[in-house]
């Protein structure tokens, strides 16, 4: 869905906050920090509808570019988000998981 957004825009460059980014990478952007807050907003919340997994999907691929490795595999995405932004603890088994890169977290926030 945001590769179609991106091919939809007529410009293939588009200027924000001073910066210049490929629309394509732009739209990611805009979804990667939309899953995010999502998250913020909702995972305390009971009842509401978890995070689609697309996004959170999303969200993976830019934390594995971050940190220059694929980061643990038994992270689900929801919990490799919320450890790699701050917003969860990471814990002293993932500490030892992710070695030299746990110093590097939070990796965005």
């Amino acid at each position: 869905m945001v590769l179609g957004v991106a091919r939809a825009c007529p410009h293939a460059v588009v200027a924000t906050q001073g910066h210049a980014l490929r629309t394509d990478d732009f739209v990611a952007t805009l979804a990667f920090e939309a899953a995010i807050h999502y998250l913020d907003i909702t995972v305390a919340l009971p009842g509401t509808e978890p995070a689609a997994p697309a996004a959170v999907g999303l969200v993976r691929q830019v934390l594995d570019a971050l940190a220059g490795r694929p980061l643990p595999a038994h992270w689900d995405d929801v919990t490799c988000a919320l450890e790699c932004t701050g917003r969860l603890p990471v814990t002293a088994a993932d500490i030892g998981a992710l070695g030299p890169l746990a110093g590097s977290l939070p990796l965005i926030s």
